[in-house]
């Protein structure tokens, strides 16, 4: 069955005037939440790779409302990791970095859009996951990432995020992701196997090429 990414929202206005902690979190505090498990994720995410923090391992951008400062910013986090290894790869990484963000941007800076310049309060149905380790504890870890489908986005210069809210596991946990995807019948393939692929692909791309150009 095919699990929606959010549903209709419902609006209601609050009093939402002068500064508030609430500039990162508002879809976090006010949405309707559903949870996914490790089969779910490992089928919905693009890709699932197993990653160590990169240096830096987190940035912030800040996005105002105003110039005036009366409204704290919106804040969107990306992490950069490094793939250790490949578990999953629909996503086609032609490199070992990767750059991942929260997931809901789009509808993350709509409800804080709405919450500081009309005082009214979005409550989407959002996915997240309920991880077994603390991200700020480990050092290594699985991220399930998925590719922006949201066209035209504020934040087209960052193309992956997480797949969910959480949606990353402990590095422990690799073998069981590894078994559940040959299960749903997704082989597991190295990350030597995936860049020996895509250089056959390129090599037979430039052949081509050559030919067409006598």
């Amino acid at each position: 069955m095919k699990i929606l990414k959010y549903i209709l929202f419902i609006l209601f206005p609050v009093l939402a005037s002068g500064k508030s902690d609430l500039s990162e979190d508002i879809l976090m505090k006010f949405s309707h939440k559903n949870f996914f498990n490790l089969d779910q994720m490992a089928d919905k995410a693009d890709g699932i790779y197993v990653v160590k923090k990169d240096i830096p391992f987190s940035t912030i951008r800040k996005k105002s409302l105003d110039t005036t400062g009366k409204y704290p910013p919106h804040l969107s986090r990306i992490y950069h990791f490094e793939i250790t290894r490949v578990l999953k790869d629909s996503l086609h990484l032609s490199d070992s970095s990767i750059s991942v963000s929260d997931p809901y941007r789009d509808l993350s800076y709509t409800a804080y859009c709405l919450y500081y310049s009309r005082g009214m309060v979005m409550e989407p149905l959002v996915s997240f996951y309920r991880p077994s380790i603390s991200m700020d504890k480990s050092d290594s870890l699985i991220i399930f990432v998925s590719r922006d489908k949201e066209k035209g986005s504020k934040f087209a210069s960052n193309s992956f995020s997480f797949t969910v809210f959480n949606g990353f596991e402990s590095a422990k946990l690799a073998d069981s992701v590894a078994t559940i995807l040959q299960r749903l019948g997704r082989p597991v393939k190295s990350m030597q196997e995936i860049m020996m692929a895509k250089e056959k692909l390129n090599a037979e791309y430039r052949s081509t090429t050559k030919t067409r150009s006598k």
